[in-house]
């Protein structure tokens, strides 16, 4: 029987009963990376779920702070501190001299006396402690350094994106509370030019704005954009972009049309938006219901979500003699916002309204109507001699179907679902639009899209 001394039986070979201390070594971190990495991951994970990322973060924190209590004398990580407060404390000074210099509009809470003496003072006084500091302890100031530098990556990795984004909804909410309306209209097919145009032409007479006429022609990844200009569907979409020119131009409405090229063509919109500064978004949807047509408008719906402005989805029809407007509301914001804009498409062809309140199945589904009636009514002007009904179930597309007319135009806000709800949706807004033959305009209001904190989106993985 063969023993462990003797491995190899019959032969001279013997194993040696020795471990060199980097082999030592190599078991000691392999035991840690499996039992501390791959093992405990998985058990920590879950317990924690998607907060496991913030305890190795705080984990880094604590070892980063330990370490340089262990390689810094306590007087070094004090200086290291007290240069960055001193940094911060100067930038407090820099800004307040910019900001007397650049907005001095701004309404302030207190003003500094002898302007900008003492600011410069301050800053006097914060470079002759900080020059002290760095000749006390060098190590501090390469520390304040690291620190700072760091705080600059993340900054610009993800701080300044989301700054971006504020300043971009504040700008867009500032022209919406303005009503300084300045139309984005996508033209695709010739036969949609005329309807979408009406929309467009009925907002831009009423707060007096100006459109921006688009047609986007989009081309495949593999093909370069240059390939564009040449592609045999710019000679058509130039042709629409001519037709919405004249329309405007009859209209006396400033108007202004562009060709875009792209790989994506709900991107194309956006840039299009954000660069044209325009905060009122206008695209026609297919009047059959396709499937296909349905998974183009899930997949706009996403990064339409994403835009700094008010959207209207009209479903292009015959728009030529509309003698009445019918407004089904719900208690949200769409359809409070179709009801602002309600005006424009009464002058616009000088027809009646009904606003019909929706009551959805339940008990006293008729009082509640009539609650949203009057609470609409407070909270926004309904035109004089409009009419007011309510139509109940649960989800009453018939209901409303039933009292549409045949030169009638149905206003209603679009539905809060988005994305892939639409592809096998039953929402009110989309029943209406494929089941009847008349033009739909589906409003959707600006909502600022929420951005959660860092924090937030490691606790809950959101």
């Amino acid at each position: 029987m063969a023993t462990i001394s003797d491995p190899f039986p019959g032969s001279d070979v013997r194993l040696s009963r020795e471990m060199s201390v980097f082999s030592v070594t190599m078991i000691g971190v392999g035991a840690m990376i499996g039992a501390g990495i791959f093992v405990l991951t998985g058990i920590a994970a879950g317990v924690a779920g998607p907060a496991l990322i913030l305890v190795f973060l705080l984990n880094s924190v604590v070892t980063l702070f330990t370490a340089m209590a262990l390689l810094l004398p306590i007087e070094d990580v004090a200086s290291a501190a007290d240069i960055m407060f001193l940094f911060i404390f100067m930038q407090v000074n820099v800004v307040v001299i910019r900001l007397r210099k650049k907005r001095p509009d701004l309404d302030r809470g207190f003003r500094i006396p002898f302007m900008p003496v003492i600011p410069i003072l301050g800053i006097a006084t914060q470079v002759f402690i900080a020059f002290y500091l760095v000749q006390y302890s060098p190590k501090a100031f390469l520390t304040a350094v690291a620190w700072i530098g760091a705080g600059a990556v993340i900054y610009y990795l993800y701080a300044s994106k989301k700054e971006a984004g504020h300043v971009e909804y504040g700008e867009a909410y500032e022209r919406l509370v303005r009503k300084d309306y300045r139309i984005l209209v996508t033209l695709d097919r010739s036969e949609d030019v005329a309807p979408l145009m009406n929309v467009a032409l009925a907002l831009a007479r009423q707060f007096d704005g100006e459109i921006v006429a688009v047609a986007v022609i989009e081309v495949p990844f593999q093909t370069p954009l240059t390939s564009g200009p040449v592609m045999p569907e710019v000679k058509g979409r130039r042709n629409n972009l001519r037709l919405a020119e004249h329309l405007a131009e009859q209209e006396s409405v400033p108007c202004r049309r562009y060709i875009k090229v792209t790989h994506r063509l709900s991107e194309a919109i956006l840039d299009t938006a954000r660069e044209e500064e325009c905060n009122f978004i206008i695209l026609g949807r297919s009047a059959r219901p396709r499937f296909g047509s349905r998974v183009v408008r899930s997949f706009m719906d996403r990064v339409l979500m994403e835009s700094p402005c008010h959207v209207a989805v009209v479903k292009c029809a015959d728009l030529s003699k509309i003698d009445r407007i019918l407004v089904p509301v719900d208690d949200d914001r769409n359809s409070r916002l179709a009801l602002e804009l309600l005006p424009a498409f009464i002058s616009r062809w000088n027809a009646s309204t009904e606003i019909m309140a929706l009551a959805f199945d339940g008990s006293h589904a008729g009082t509640r109507a009539g609650q949203l009636l009057q609470r609409l009514s407070e909270e926004i002007a309904f035109p004089s001699g409009a009419r007011t009904s309510h139509v109940e179930g649960v989800i009453p597309t018939q209901e409303v179907l039933e009292k549409v007319g045949p030169s009638d135009l149905i206003v209603m806000g679009e539905s809060q679902w988005t994305g892939f709800a639409h592809l096998f949706g039953s929402t009110l807004p989309d029943e209406i639009a494929e089941q009847t033959e008349r033009p739909v305009v589906f409003i959707k209001a600006y909502v600022p899209k929420r951005r959660h904190s860092l924090l937030f989106r490691l606790l809950t993985g959101a």
